[in-house]
C-alpha cells in the first residue's frame, strides 16, 4: 500500500488546532474507508498527534483524546485536548 501522507497531514492540523484553540475534533480517511475496523486504525492518528505534542513541547503539554462517533452516521471521530503538564509556578527572568 502506498502511503501519501494524509494521516500526517490531519496530525500536522490537529497540532496546529491544539497550539491555537487547546482543543479540536479531527478524524482520519480511514474512519471512511475501513467502517467496521477504524476504531483501531484511528490509534495510529492519535499516536502521531501525541508525540508531535510530546516533542515540540518538551514534555511540558500532553494531549487527552476520546473517541466517539457522530449520531446518525456512526462515523468515528476523536476529541483531541491539550493540557499543561509539570511546574504551574514559572518564574520568569528579564534578559537584557
Amino acid at each position: 500500500m502506498r502511503q501519501s501522507g494524509r494521516t500526517t497531514r490531519i496530525a500536522n492540523f490537529v497540532v496546529d488546532q491544539l497550539y491555537t484553540c487547546g482543543k479540536c475534533i479531527a478524524t482520519d480517511h480511514v474512519a471512511y474507508d475501513l467502517r467496521g475496523d477504524s476504531f483501531r486504525m484511528l490509534t495510529h492518528l492519535i499516536d502521531k498527534v501525541k508525540e508531535q505534542i510530546r516533542i515540540n513541547s518538551n514534555g511540558r503539554l500532553q494531549c487527552n483524546h476520546r473517541i466517539v462517533r457522530i449520531e446518525g452516521t456512526g462515523i468515528p471521530v476523536v476529541y483531541f485536548e491539550l493540557i499543561h503538564v509539570g511546574e504551574d509556578n514559572l518564574e520568569f527572568i528579564q534578559i537584557r
